[in-house]
């Protein structure tokens, strides 16, 4: 089963502080090569 968002859906979710937050993490591992950046399907 699939679930759809939209935009107006996750704003409703996650607050702009805990999303640069992840973002900050993501990059700091993708630096260090701890992650992988995958492209979008």
């Amino acid at each position: 089963m699939t679930l759809l968002l939209t935009n107006k859906d996750v704003r409703g979710l996650l607050d702009m502080p805990t999303l640069i937050e992840a973002m900050r993490r993501a990059f700091q591992e993708l630096g260090r090569g701890d992650a992988a950046a995958v492209g979008r399907v």
